[in-house]
């Protein structure tokens, strides 16, 4: 889910209580994908989940991010 998605459906990062990220070749983009989560919430953290797969549905396609967003939380 990406930030423009939570925008579209009328939430906030705040609102967002879970992720879950996958990503291909784990050890070299857990660093990167994880700075970049952290930089998007802030001080907010949901509960997160990673893990390595060896690929993903498209081709070249790195990491696949996916939320639960509870829109009866405050903005």
């Amino acid at each position: 889910m990406s930030p423009d998605e939570i925008r579209r459906i009328g939430a906030t990062r705040r609102q967002v209580i879970e992720t879950r990220v996958i990503m291909t070749d784990f050890r070299e983009n857990f660093g990167p994908v994880g700075a970049a989560h952290s930089a998007y919430f802030g001080d907010h953290r949901p509960t997160s989940t990673t893990f390595g797969v060896t690929e993903l549905a498209l081709p070249g396609q790195l990491v696949e991010i996916g939320a639960i967003v509870l829109l009866d939380l405050p903005r």
